[in-house]
């Protein structure tokens, strides 16, 4: 009988240590977990610009006065990933390996348009960069433009091998 109590003893004595263990270690996994989420979500405030675009027409050459009702709006869509307000830069990136001069493109966003030749550029190794817009967007949403790009009138004598290479980057 005597042995019986003693081991009745000892399990209720395992049982509370058990279940003060188990409750003193909850509380602290909840903080360790709470400090893992915000490290996880600081992951997000970085992340670059989502830009999405859509398919440019047959590349035109027209009259600035006449382009914008002429050829059809191209959507590009600036997404913002992260779960703070971002400030970013939108830039018409035209590569190296284009063969049309670049002096005479011209791009438009919105209603405005830009005439490189008349613009400062960014260059490196790949390309050159020209900023065309420039906003601020709320954390995950989005920004609707509409672009068009198309030649001037002096380049009617254009090669019909050459090639134009062109993207929308935003901070390079």
């Amino acid at each position: 009988m005597v042995d019986m109590k003693n081991e009745v003893k000892k399990l209720v004595i395992s049982v509370i240590i058990t279940a003060a263990i188990a409750l003193g270690t909850i509380p602290i996994w909840n903080i360790a977990n709470a400090n893992n989420g915000l490290s996880l979500a600081s992951l997000y405030t970085n992340m670059n610009m989502s830009v999405n675009i859509g398919r440019f027409p047959s590349l035109l050459i027209i009259d600035d006065t006449q382009a914008l009702e002429n050829i059809k709006a191209t959507p590009i869509q600036i997404r913002n990933q992260n779960s703070v307000e971002k400030d970013y830069n939108l830039y018409f990136f035209i590569d190296k390996k284009t063969t049309i001069d670049k002096n005479l493109l011209r791009v438009s966003i919105g209603n405005e348009i830009f005439k490189l030749n008349e613009m400062e550029c960014i260059e490196d190794d790949s390309g050159y960069y020209y900023l065309v817009h420039s906003n601020t967007i709320d954390k995950y949403s989005n920004e609707d433009l509409e672009a068009r790009i198309w030649l001037t009138e002096e380049a009617s004598d254009i090669d019909n091998d050459a090639k134009l290479v062109t993207n929308f980057v935003t901070n390079i």
